[in-house]
């Protein structure tokens, strides 16, 4: 089972009433809320890890998530509102805009965390979750424990309008970048973390500490993997795109499903898969993530899709 801790949310998403007039339409959103959603629809043993709102949004999420099969017995609901976030659609990748002062996510504590029982075998980790205190300091402690028991899967996914202390940020994502085991961050990421500087002078630093892979996204150009043995890149996958809310998270949850599927959230078995493995692996994240972009919101494919959409 793979355990996907942080945050969840519900995005306000832009659209169009039916005279015309420019609305938003609310949606059960979240980076690693979204990769649970994906990698349940994927077939792949899931559950959710965080502090989850007991107000009606709250209530929507919880459905949701139960709905698509995520298991909910790692949730703390927790009597604090929901985080909200308004999406701008305008440019290539999307701008959010979030209001959480007090709300549940961010007040998880590891008190919170139950025992995990002996099937969990890995651990996502991103996101505001890593930048909203007091619950930050909290996934970044838990993360520390069981690096060396449990894969630990982790995706940054960059907000910076919302960090206030940039070195103490800066401090926790080194934590996670030296302990986890398959990272993957997109072009945006990159620029906020090391500016001027290209992938390919940085992954090998994380593959010599602990990473077995590393995933590198760059929207409608494609992505790559970095191993400690192969660098394969693939194309994205070409669809209408209605929009690119989620993408990012569904390529992770479909990087995960995908290792999965070859038993390969394992150090060992991470470390040697082949070239044929690792193509074949980033064409079905890439496939995932395609399905998502045509389709309004966060929406992830079902395994089926998938499979339909490669032929």
């Amino acid at each position: 089972m793979i355990l996907c801790h942080g945050e969840m949310l519900i995005d306000f998403i832009p659209t169009e009433a039916r005279d015309g007039s420019p609305v938003y339409r609310p949606a059960v959103g979240g980076s690693p809320g979204n990769v649970a959603l994906t990698l349940a629809r994927l077939d792949v043993p899931t559950g959710f890890v965080g502090g989850l709102s007991t107000d009606f949004f709250g209530d929507e999420i919880a459905r949701t998530l139960a709905d698509n099969g995520v298991a909910m017995g790692y949730v703390a609901r927790l009597e604090r509102p929901t985080m909200l976030a308004f999406v701008n659609l305008d440019g290539e990748e999307p701008r959010y805009a979030f209001y959480d002062s007090e709300a549940a996510a961010r007040h998880w504590r590891l008190e919170d965390m139950k025992r995990m029982a002996p099937e969990v075998n890995a651990l996502h980790f991103g996101s505001l979750s890593l930048i909203r205190l007091p619950a930050a300091n909290a996934f970044a402690e838990h993360m520390r424990r069981e690096a060396d028991r449990r894969i630990i899967s982790f995706d940054p996914n960059i907000r910076a309008s919302l960090v206030e202390d940039e070195a103490d940020y800066r401090a926790r994502l080194d934590a996670f970048f030296t302990h986890a085991h398959v990272i993957k961050l997109s072009g945006a990421d990159l620029d906020w973390i090391a500016p001027g500087k290209d992938i390919a002078e940085l992954a090998p630093g994380w593959l010599a500490a602990e990473a077995r892979i590393v995933l590198f996204t760059q929207g409608s150009v494609g992505a790559t993997i970095y191993t400690r043995e192969a660098t394969v890149s693939r194309a994205a996958k070409k669809v209408k795109v209605a929009d690119t809310v989620g993408a990012g998270d569904s390529a992770m949850g479909g990087l995960l499903a995908a290792l999965h599927g070859r038993k390969a959230l394992d150090r060992e078995r991470l470390e040697h898969l082949a070239e044929s493995d690792l193509a074949e692996i980033l064409d079905f994240a890439l496939a995932v993530a395609a399905i998502t972009c045509s389709r309004v919101g966060a929406d992830p494919p079902t395994r089926a899709e998938v499979r339909k959409f490669l032929g």
